[in-house]
């Protein structure tokens, strides 16, 4: 069995870290620790400008902001220095969000940079969203279950990007509800690749939201494609009812829901969904990952065909696969920001917003926006 070299605590074969240190953990036969990732030295400086908080979130406080070299609007997650258990979770945050970086498919909030600032705190720019994008938390808290045809379309925008990354070597730990955004046309964008919640539950150290945990997940063993195709699943039955699949008074309780007892059917929340969407949810939240789809490819082709909840005329056109994306580029420059994925030509000037509106971004010009910034005590 894998033994952590500075606790000494045992761990089953497929765990990898240590849940009290993270630390890497001794292999079970060469009795070799796995060698440490190298630990990420902070030292940039802040290439950006922050203009507006929009939310917190478990995983960092989103904001607007604009680059310091050339008038260009971005979004950033500020994540604290004290987020990360580990330097070697931190450093594989890096690596993954570098993977990504440049990338640009459907479902998926192109990563423009990331890097870790003097003062250690990690930070992510990804491309602009309209000023109406909203998370899908907020939008279900505001209007309720989606449709089935809209839920059916966000979960398969979703996918895509989760195939996308998956051929770069990056699985997503963090599948929540807040980490998906609606733009104005409800077209999904998935963000949060290689961040991830962290929670100390009794003994064992946590990685994502425990709403939307895998069992294997809040057994604390790793992510997987098949924890993906759990994730996907339960993203689809939240965005149809409105509710996690589990709840309970404490974390413990809580996990031990997620590894002990099944869902309940779905249709027993919304009778007027089809028996296929029931089936397809029961069969993808198998507590046992080889009951699942054997691959999140499988999950979306069965989801791509469930047309006949759709409206006549609303289906979309299949072919949400995607090509292969080949190799990810190791030397890939994180200080780099792709100018294919730049153009913000698009964020067109809109009437007066509503002072009300907690989701309305200023339209003040850039410049005018940054020298009110740099005014500010």
């Amino acid at each position: 069995m894998p033994a952590c070299p500075a606790c000494g605590r045992s761990y089953a074969a497929q765990v990898r870290f240590c849940t009290v240190d993270a630390t890497a953990l001794c292999g079970p036969r060469q009795g070799q620790c796995t060698p440490p990732l190298p630990a990420v030295e902070p030292g940039e400086t802040p290439p950006f400008v922050l203009l507006e908080h929009l939310r917190d979130t478990p995983t960092g406080a989103l904001h607007v902001a604009a680059l310091v070299e050339g008038d260009r609007e971005v979004l950033v997650k500020r994540v604290p220095p004290h987020f990360f258990p580990s330097p070697v979770l931190c450093d594989r945050a890096l690596r993954e969000l570098r993977r990504l970086q440049g990338a640009a498919w459907p479902g998926l909030l192109p990563v423009w940079r990331c890097g870790l600032l003097a003062d250690g705190e990690l930070y992510v720019l990804w491309s602009p969203l309209h000023e109406s994008a909203e998370a899908l938390d907020e939008r279900v808290e505001r209007e309720g279950p989606l449709p089935p045809d809209l839920a059916r379309h966000v979960v398969l925008q979703v996918g895509q990007a989760l195939l996308g990354a998956l051929d770069r070597g990056v699985l997503h730990r963090n599948l929540a509800p807040y980490a998906v955004y609606l733009d104005d046309h409800d077209e999904a964008h998935l963000m949060d690749f290689g961040l991830s919640e962290f929670h100390q539950v009794g003994w064992r150290l946590v990685q994502g939201p425990l709403a939307f945990l895998s069992p294997e997940q809040a057994e604390g063993r790793s992510v997987t494609e098949q924890s993906l195709v759990w994730g996907l699943a339960a993203l689809y039955r939240y965005l149809l009812t409105g509710a996690p699949l589990h709840r309970a008074d404490s974390a413990e309780a809580l996990l031990g829901r997620i590894c002990q007892q099944d869902p309940p059917p779905v249709r027993c929340q919304r009778p007027e969904l089809s028996e296929d969407i029931e089936a397809l949810l029961q069969h993808a939240l198998q507590r046992a990952p080889e009951h699942r789809p054997a691959s999140l490819r499988e999950l979306l082709d069965r989801l791509d065909r469930l047309s006949d909840i759709l409206p006549t005329g609303t289906n979309p056109t299949p072919g949400w696969m995607l090509p292969s994306l080949g190799e990810p580029d190791d030397d890939l420059d994180a200080r780099t920001i792709p100018e294919q994925v730049v153009d913000v030509s698009w964020l067109a000037v809109q009437e007066e917003p509503d002072e009300d509106d907690l989701h309305t971004r200023s339209t003040l010009p850039l410049a005018e926006r940054r020298a009110a910034v740099d005014l500010e005590p």
